[in-house]
């Protein structure tokens, strides 16, 4: 072989090198753009839990006896699963209304001990210019009448979801 073949073939090898990493680049790129069609999340400060029973447009909950501090596994499992809200109905609120896209919304989490069980109350909203309020990940965020809020509990300890409310949606 030739010095100008070698060359040649080192160019080659090079050029498929910068293709293949152009290509998981690419890949990355999108896997992160697709994941920010979800809406964040936050888990507000135990003082939030107070703020639980005295909601605007859609009842809160009653008995709150305090906070707990849930593991990363617990909000995990739960994200994981958000679309199980999807198939509730309001109880409260628009009653019979339901949630078909709960992972689009901005959704604060409030961890809260009721009657001695470990749960953790959802408290949703939409914004309608897509910025949510400058507070939201500090304290919960309470609309009253319409929007697109939304509130629900999660039980970590059995996995499920329930007591769906909603101020109406939009």
């Amino acid at each position: 072989m030739n010095s100008t073949h070698l060359g040649l073939a080192k160019w080659v090898k090079v050029k498929r090198r910068a293709s293949l990493t152009i290509v998981a680049v690419s890949a990355v790129a999108f896997q992160a753009s697709f994941g920010q069609a979800t809406k964040p999340s936050v888990l507000l400060p135990e003082s939030a839990a107070k703020e639980v029973s005295a909601l605007c447009s859609r009842e809160g909950l009653d008995n709150v006896d305090g906070s707990w501090r849930p593991k990363n596994a617990d909000i995990v499992a739960m994200e994981n699963n958000l679309w199980r809200i999807s198939k509730l109905r309001s109880e409260d609120g628009m009653v019979g209304a339901r949630v078909r896209h709960p992972e689009r919304d901005f959704r604060q989490y409030v961890a809260v001990v009721v009657s001695g069980r470990k749960l953790i109350y959802i408290n949703a909203f939409c914004s309608v210019d897509g910025d949510p309020p400058t507070y939201w990940q500090s304290r919960m965020v309470k609309n009253c009448d319409g929007g697109c809020d939304w509130g629900a509990i999660y039980d970590p300890a059995t996995g499920r979801f329930s007591h769906l409310g909603t101020n109406g949606i939009g």
